[in-house]
């Protein structure tokens, strides 16, 4: 019988805090409002075969709900942005020009790269299998893709 494996990524959830072209301030998420106040785990079904978990705390909840509550702020709101974003930054990944970037901070992990070797059942033959060879480019990270 044949099947189709239902794939569950997992995301880390985040905030982007954009300038528009009429000089106010568009955020926006990978979260959206409304899996926020309906679920009690937070999850975005892509389509029947795909889902993505959000992992959060009560407190990155908390946060992220009332954040997203408001998408479009006025120019005038820029100094309060400015000083609220670091503070949010400390629970979830805040992306905007109004924090400082990754360049202005010093990087101070070498990365260490591992090769992977995935087997995976071939689905249109019982006795063969799919081999995969992915590179994980931090140790202990989560992430692994195809070399390039």
């Amino acid at each position: 019988m044949p099947y189709r494996r239902v794939v569950i990524d997992e995301q880390k959830p985040y905030v982007i805090i954009e300038r528009t072209p009429e000089e106010g301030f568009h955020l926006q998420s990978n979260v959206t409002f409304q899996d926020m106040i309906s679920q009690t785990s937070i999850y975005h079904r892509d389509d029947a075969m795909h889902y993505i978990y959000y992992p959060m705390s009560d407190r990155e909840r908390a946060i992220l709900r009332d954040l997203l509550s408001v998408t479009d702020y006025p120019a005038e709101a820029e100094e309060k942005l400015t000083r609220l974003l670091p503070l949010i930054a400390s629970a979830t990944d805040v992306h905007s020009s109004l924090i400082a970037s990754d360049q202005d901070v010093e990087t101070t992990t070498e990365p260490q790269t591992a090769i992977i070797l995935r087997l995976t059942p071939d689905p249109t033959a019982q006795t063969m299998f799919d081999t995969y060879i992915l590179v994980r480019p931090l140790l202990g990270g989560q992430m692994a893709m195809p070399p390039a």
